[in-house]
């Protein structure tokens, strides 16, 4: 009985102080579920395996509780990776990291929050590189590559209008990344502080002074710096150059162009040696050179008698012989008269035959000898028997330019000339066209 009206007191005790005080109910009850939650927490299983709450009210639990309850539920439930020997990122996957083929003159640095570690491909920026045995690293899309080292190094990044160098520590090489991979978990293990704020990664020191402002390119927060032998290119000594090795160089430029573009500041990294001279350039010869446009009137005055000037030209080879087994025939044009022989031969080189045939017929029934030969540059006009005849009677021998037959129009119009005729002929006469 005196246990009841201790009970019964309890209660219409605790019911005054909760008439007293309503406004504290809410913040009671939440107290008491906090402390049916630790309860279960801490509770004991029984030997039949089901778990008995232990009566237990939120004053008594203390920090060396909440430790043991942590450290607890760690070894029941472990993590499904072991953070601290486990390398992968969940961002990238293995052909985002890979190394490109060509040597790159950029170099990325990748913050990735989705990093267990930093992770770099360019071993020439680690300061104290140690080999270790093969440790995986996993990419987002489960595929595995290895790192083979690890050391520290330092990153330059920029930081507004100036940069900050920062230092990594414990950085894994894996010879078959071609970037650098900054973790943001081991930043913020270090004791720094990371905001992700609009375009910026913003990192600060324990101190909370800013260390870098890392842009957004591409929906990646990423940094470029160029790799050492490219970056201190400009920095090397000009190199002092003749004005032809500058001509070449430039892609053969013309030389008044490049001492023009070295003044106006448009060539850098070289000096120009003022003693060279330009010399010939047989390459800008052969390169630039074009025909010039055929002259449609005559330059030179026309022959004023017969001989003046012969034009001779050849035509052949003949889809068809004639009786005889001809193929070919050379025409002999007076440029005076405007009349013109022509000669079957079997071969090209019967030409000078028939050259010092038309001389005879010129000098006996006109009294008169050849005095400019025109012709282009055919084997059958250059040989040596021909050349000597010619400097023997004191004939002048004009060339046309190599592969320029409109310079021979007289000789080469009759041969149009009488090609239309015989065609024509052949149609009108229901010839077979072969012919």
């Amino acid at each position: 009985m005196k246990g009841k009206d201790k009970e019964d007191k309890r209660e219409g005790g605790s019911k005054d102080k909760d008439k007293a005080k309503p406004k504290d109910s809410a913040a009671n009850a939440k107290a008491e579920e906090d402390a049916a939650w630790m309860a279960l927490c801490l509770s004991d299983p029984d030997d039949d395996g089901n778990n008995t709450p232990t009566s237990i009210s939120s004053d008594d639990v203390s920090l060396e509780d909440l430790i043991e309850v942590d450290e607890g539920l760690q070894k029941e439930y472990p993590p499904l990776l072991d953070t601290e020997d486990a390398a992968y990122t969940s961002t990238f996957d293995l052909a985002a990291l890979s190394k490109a083929e060509d040597k790159p003159s950029i170099e990325t640095e990748l913050f990735d929050s989705g990093a267990s570690c930093h992770m770099s491909g360019y071993r020439h920026r680690f300061l104290n590189f140690v080999q270790i045995e093969p440790n995986p690293i996993t990419a987002a899309d489960k595929r595995t590559f290895y790192a083979t080292g690890k050391g520290d190094m330092y990153l330059e990044v920029p930081n507004g209008e100036t940069s900050s160098k920062i230092l990594l520590r414990d950085v894994l090489y894996s010879p078959t990344m071609g970037v650098t991979l900054v973790s943001i978990g081991r930043i913020t293990s270090a004791g720094s502080s990371v905001l992700f704020h609009g375009d910026t990664c913003r990192i600060y020191d324990p101190s909370k002074i800013l260390l870098a402002q890392i842009p957004k390119r591409g929906n990646l927060y990423r940094n470029y710096t160029p790799r050492p032998e490219y970056a201190g290119f400009a920095k090397r000594k000009k190199e002092t150059l003749t004005i032809d090795e500058l001509h070449r160089r430039l892609g053969h430029v013309g030389h008044e162009y490049i001492r023009q573009m070295l003044r106006k500041g448009l060539v850098t990294g070289v000096e120009l040696d003022e003693n060279s001279k330009p010399t010939f350039c047989e390459s800008c010869e052969w390169g630039k050179k074009h025909r010039k446009p055929i002259q449609k009137e005559r330059e030179d005055p026309r022959p004023k008698a017969i001989g003046d000037e012969v034009h001779a030209d050849v035509w052949g080879k003949a889809p068809v012989k004639t009786i005889n087994g001809k193929e070919y025939s050379v025409n002999y044009t007076d440029g005076y008269m405007g009349s013109t022989r022509v000669y079957l031969m079997r071969t090209k080189d019967e030409a000078f035959t028939h050259y010092k045939a038309y001389e005879a017929r010129l000098k006996t029934q006109h009294g008169v000898t050849i005095k400019v030969f025109h012709c282009d540059r055919g084997g059958e006009f250059m040989s040596d028997e021909f050349s000597r005849h010619l400097q023997k009677a004191g004939t002048i021998r004009r060339l046309t330019v190599h592969d320029t037959p409109e310079y021979n129009g007289v000789a080469e119009r009759f041969n149009r000339t009488a090609i239309e005729k015989v065609r024509a002929m052949i149609h009108k006469t229901s010839l077979p066209k072969f012919l």
